[in-house]
């Protein structure tokens, strides 16, 4: 198992030898005491799981004054997810469409929303270079952007962009996650 803090405040992203990767942020909404960190969870769940199925079921049920927003993948099973809890206690389970995702941290519900994220990934071709000009549009681009993931889990691999900010305008460099 590989446990790093990228660089963001409230951000851990933890990757099992299954292939299971989570990420989160403390960011979602949660209206009652927390029985445990969503870190500890996250941990937990990266220690004992071994399926996209397995991970999403106890995601699905973490406790209700968790507030989180978590990603959820598997280069083996080739399935992924992004988790929030909302305001009303709810966990919201976003599904990819058109096999592309993507993932706002803001203090904002985004069950109901429509994100300049999920607009502006519709302007450009579903390829890596189409996602890091996606990644770079005015309207998604933070000035403050530390570091900048596109995850390409059919090809078992992700690009980081760091060392500048905003990172996205960086170059993305290729990382290999997983034998074959």
């Amino acid at each position: 198992m590989s446990i790093g803090f990228p660089g963001q405040l409230g951000a851990l992203d933890i990757i099992n030898e299954y292939g299971i990767a989570l990420s989160f942020n403390q960011l979602g909404r949660g209206n009652k005491a927390p029985v445990e960190p969503v870190w500890i969870a996250i941990r937990r769940i990266a220690e004992t799981k071994n399926s996209f199925k397995s991970a999403r079921e106890e995601i699905l049920n973490l406790p209700a004054g968790m507030p989180f927003l978590i990603t959820l993948s598997s280069s083996n099973e080739k399935e992924f997810a992004v988790f929030e809890r909302t305001k009303n206690s709810q966990v919201v389970e976003h599904l990819p469409k058109n096999n592309r995702m993507g993932a706002n941290n803001s203090a904002t519900d985004h069950a109901q929303n429509n994100s300049e994220f999920d607009k502006a990934i519709r302007q450009f071709p579903a390829t890596i270079a189409g996602t890091k000009s996606t990644m770079r549009t005015k309207k998604v681009l933070a000035l403050n952007n530390l570091y900048s993931v596109i995850w390409h889990f059919n090809a078992n691999r992700f690009y980081l962009a760091s060392g500048t900010i905003p990172a996205a305008k960086g170059n993305y460099r290729k990382y290999e996650l997983f034998n074959e």
